[in-house]
């Protein structure tokens, strides 16, 4: 029977008998998980985040893939059976958004400091406290129903207009080089040409794709040299069956390219993580066996190494 002093010492703390450990290894990166889908409801248990929130949508890419969830990727309906083809280009330039579990965009509106309206727009919580409603402009323009900002007949400040489009290739091309972005910009938004980028009547983020998909096959596929050798010319019938198997030649290589900036390719990219390792106390050691020392690692989302 215990005594008045026995029951007022304190509790002693078990000692443990092990120890836990971070170590760093270098492991292949997990891949995205997505599915395409062509609708803008997003499903049970999903919220839509429009092409336009470039932080937004990596926060939330790379927050499920680092969980392994999955994620949608909206595109525009198709509209004939190239584009319902992943092994075609078309299939991959009409992207306008994203459905992410709702979980996973709590946290980065929360961590990012915007606030979801009930419109399925975005707004940072600095512009609602100032009183401004007005969503992104670049979201905006990404809807399909931007004003292309002129100024009697000219585009608005070169910088603002650079800003809006390097953020929309950034969000749609989140590997892109920033060489190859400026170049881009530079070539299919030169003021006063008929280029993509100043085709108004198509959505920011169609022209950025667009722009985006020429650039790699001028640049990283031996298209141009097909169309001289062929003496291509597009405006000809019989020059455009020739331009035509240009362009399907390279397609191979460049949709491979469109795939790796938009960080969806098949290339097995490294990453440095961390694990957990559980060490065992010496005055415990001599009891357990070299085998059952190692079975006691694990990674550190849980999994073994």
């Amino acid at each position: 029977r215990a005594t008045a002093i026995d029951r007022a010492k304190p509790a002693q703390k078990q000692k443990k008998g092990y120890k836990v450990l971070l170590e760093a290894v270098t492991a292949e990166k997990k891949k995205l998980r997505s599915k395409t889908t062509y609708s803008e409801a997003a499903p049970p248990g999903y919220t839509f985040v429009p092409i336009g929130y470039p932080d937004l949508s990596e926060h939330c890419r790379e927050t499920c893939r680092r969980r392994k969830l999955d994620v949608y990727i909206v595109s525009a309906r198709p509209g004939g059976a190239e584009r319902d083809d992943p092994d075609k280009i078309s299939h991959h330039i009409w992207r306008i958004g994203y459905h992410f579990p709702d979980a996973v965009v709590r946290e980065a509106v929360d961590s990012l400091g915007y606030v979801f309206r009930r419109d399925g727009k975005f707004i940072s919580r600095r512009k609602q406290a100032s009183g401004n409603k007005v969503a992104s402009q670049l979201a905006r323009s990404m809807a399909g129903f931007e004003q292309r900002m002129q100024r009697g007949g000219k585009p608005a400040t070169e910088r603002e207009t650079r800003e809006q489009v390097g953020a929309a290739i950034r969000d749609l091309f989140p590997k892109i080089p920033d060489g190859d972005a400026d170049a881009i910009i530079a070539r299919a938004w030169e003021s006063g040409r008929g280029t993509v980028g100043n085709a108004s009547h198509l959505s920011l983020a169609r022209r950025v794709q667009l722009a985006v998909g020429a650039h790699i096959r001028h640049v990283y596929t031996p298209y141009d040299t097909l169309l001289h050798a062929d003496s291509a010319d597009s405006a000809n019938p019989r020059d455009r069956q020739r331009w035509q198997h240009a362009r399907t030649v390279v397609e191979p290589i460049t949709l491979s390219k469109l795939k790796e900036w938009r960080d969806e390719g098949d290339s097995a990219e490294l990453e440095e993580t961390f694990r957990e390792v559980i060490i065992l106390d010496d005055d415990d050691s001599d009891d357990v066996s070299d085998d059952e020392s190692e079975d006691t690692s694990c990674t550190a989302d849980g999994e073994e190494p």
